[in-house]
């Protein structure tokens, strides 16, 4: 286990090094948490755990972490910038704004300006993520991250021929970005106005060249166009196209389950919706999909279940307890205290 070989080095920061690298996100907390023992007001080990725990979905402990090194420092950086990204986790879109302005003004980097982009976005404010990535794309023009970021807010504010020139300055410098291939080719053929056959035929031509052939997300945009002329059998063998090459992506899990609940499929729809719910606990179109099929299929009390098992790991879905009660009361096995 990584843990067991962590143990071969010297300082906690190589071994937290490694364990993260390993992907043993809880080990690598562990370390941290018993180096706090010993030096409890360590700043780099307080703001290394609380990122460690945004990532474990622990957004209390990570906020309170960010704000015992704030009360020493109100202007640190990184602390102000995890307090943005707790924000951000737990959709308080105009408090993310204001903290990641706050770690911006105290340090400048290509990071946080992308991070402080999209959070204009989340907040519903495109046309400032656009005026701010201009900004500070006419200082370096070479903000991969920035160009990303002001085609998102051009898309939000229906400029596509805008959006596709700023996926294109992407495309530019990181040829092999595949999200913003697949961006680009459906801006460049139209946008969501363009006529089906026309951006079938422009995401088939772009495919036949191999390294774009293996883009999961040019598979997902063509399974969503021909989703949307109905052609959900077509659409169904896109998304599982998409998911051999990004397997177990949340958003390709659920428009496949999608795909088979319109075909009538409904006991493969609901494994793959289940699935794609314990990626995307908080997704209300999941949701009430699941929902759905646990009453036609008569399987409410595994679905309370279902529902319950995830409410109890995950922070952010708390709303499943209520669902859940609701399908047991449909059974009438709800605890009447509940």
């Amino acid at each position: 286990m990584a843990t067991g070989k962590a143990e071969g080095f010297t300082t906690v920061w190589q071994r937290v090094t490694y364990l993260k690298r390993a992907g043993d996100w809880e080990a690598a907390a562990a370390e941290l948490e018993a180096a706090l023992e010993s030096r409890p007001d360590d700043p780099a080990l307080l703001l290394s755990l609380a990122s460690l725990y945004i990532r474990l979905g622990k957004y209390p402990e990570a906020d309170w972490l960010a704000d015992r090194v704030l009360e020493h420092n109100p202007r640190h950086s990184r602390a102000l910038f995890l307090k943005g990204r707790v924000a951000a986790r737990r959709d308080d879109h105009l408090a993310a704004v204001e903290y990641l302005e706050a770690a911006f003004t105290e340090e400048r980097t290509p990071y946080i300006a992308a991070r402080l982009a999209q959070a204009y976005i989340n907040a519903g404010r495109a046309e400032k993520a656009a005026d701010f990535c201009r900004g500070q794309l006419s200082l370096d023009p070479d903000q991969v991250e920035l160009w990303k970021k002001l085609g998102l807010a051009l898309e939000k504010l229906g400029d596509s021929n805008g959006a596709a020139q700023a996926y294109r300055e992407v495309l530019n410098r990181s040829p092999e970005d595949a999200f913003i291939q697949a961006r680009y080719v459906k801006l460049a053929a139209g946008g969501d106005k363009q006529e089906g056959p026309g951006l079938l035929r422009e995401i088939d031509a772009f495919l036949k060249v191999e390294k774009r052939a293996q883009n999961p997300h040019l598979h997902a945009v063509k399974g969503r166009e021909l989703y949307r002329q109905g052609r959900y059998e077509e659409a169904a063998a896109a998304y599982r196209r998409a998911l051999e090459l990004a397997p177990g992506d949340p958003y390709f899990l659920a428009h496949l389950g999608f795909c088979l609940y319109r075909l009538n499929r409904e006991a493969e729809a609901l494994e793959v919706l289940e699935q794609a719910l314990e990626k995307r606990p908080t997704d209300v179109h999941i949701c009430r999909t699941l929902l759905t099929l646990y009453r036609r299929l008569g399987r409410q009390q595994e679905g309370a279940e279902f529902l319950r098992s995830i409410a109890g790991r995950e922070a952010g879905a708390q709303k499943l307890w209520g669902l859940a009660r609701k399908l047991e009361r449909e059974t009438g096995t709800a605890d009447p205290e509940q």
